[in-house]
């Protein structure tokens, strides 16, 4: 879809697109490193070379992404414009809604619903805490599996 999204878009434009993954800064974010040097490092060296081919802006393309926007703008302040997917995706998601007319009548009232196993559950719901950014009704689950 990613290539398609580009060949349609992108290359008509005469926009140069770099497809940069980097699946190593996901544990980093699940454990609340995102702000950590050993974060900023990994970042430094994923993006220095897209810097140095000329890029100017970074699509956030991975659900953990956005949560690196702050540390991306720490490394490289003011060198990259951050674009953020998901609100496209939530638009998308909402018309297919929609368009099965699966969307709520009214506004429902939320509560987030921790679901973990392991060890480290109590030590996850903090750092979902930290990511979301406000505060919620938890119920929180372990559902360990014995």
């Amino acid at each position: 879809l990613l290539q398609k999204v580009i060949d349609d878009f992108a290359v008509p434009a005469g926009v140069t697109v770099l497809k940069i993954a980097a699946p190593e800064l996901v544990p980093l974010i699940e454990q609340g490193k995102s702000n950590s040097p050993e974060c900023k490092d990994v970042l430094s060296n994923i993006l220095q070379p897209a810097l140095t081919a000329g890029a100017d802006h970074i699509v956030l393309g991975c659900t953990h992404y956005p949560f690196l926007a702050s540390t991306i703008n720490q490394v490289y302040p003011k060198q990259f414009i951050l674009t953020d997917s998901g609100s496209a995706v939530a638009r998308q998601c909402g018309r297919i809604l929609a368009s099965y007319q699966c969307l709520a009548r009214s506004t429902p009232q939320y509560r987030l619903e921790l679901v973990c196993s392991g060890k480290d559950c109590i030590e996850r719901q903090s750092v979902v805490q930290q990511l979301v950014g406000h505060q919620a009704n938890w119920l929180f689950r372990n559902c360990d599996l014995k």
